[in-house]
């Protein structure tokens, strides 16, 4: 198992999440990284590795021009089956669109969702995966739906 950092990959499109997430997460001690779309999510990835680093969590909008969070997720496990995605959606949670094979190391939130929320689950996410008790097959979330925001 590769060794497992408090970096976090944000993508979404809409610059006011990405500053929010962004400072929430960097004044909980973590490295940010982010992206508007799928493929500067990619460079960002490929950056962060290339430079010795590697993305603990991901975290990203369900639905972004492109490829959407679902086919970014998927296209990032091809590199790290274990990565944690936090999944943020807006509307309804029946509109949540989400492959059946993705949804494991997954937990879905709606928007607007409190920092705290998404910082404890990015957390204890992390933590399974460093006493490796992230399983490639079937891993519940560990925050409950009713703890999110409404």
């Amino acid at each position: 198992m590769t060794d497992v950092v408090r970096t976090v990959l944000v993508v979404d499109d809409f610059p006011a999440v990405l500053a929010w997430a962004t400072r929430a997460f960097t004044r909980a001690g973590w490295t940010v990284l982010t992206a508007m779309d799928g493929r500067e999510a990619v460079e960002r990835w490929h950056e962060a590795r290339a430079g010795g680093g590697a993305v603990g969590v991901l975290v990203t909008d369900v639905d972004f021009p492109e490829w959407g969070g679902a086919s970014l997720a998927a296209r990032l496990r091809e590199e790290d089956a274990q990565l944690p995605v936090l999944a943020l959606f807006t509307g309804d949670r029946s509109a949540v669109t989400w492959p059946a094979s993705q949804i494991n190391r997954t937990a879905f939130f709606q928007k607007p969702v409190r920092a705290a929320v998404l910082l404890e689950t990015a957390a204890a996410l992390l933590t399974e995966r460093e006493r490796g008790l992230l399983d490639t097959e079937d891993d519940p979330c560990p925050v409950e739906p009713s703890r999110l925001a409404v």
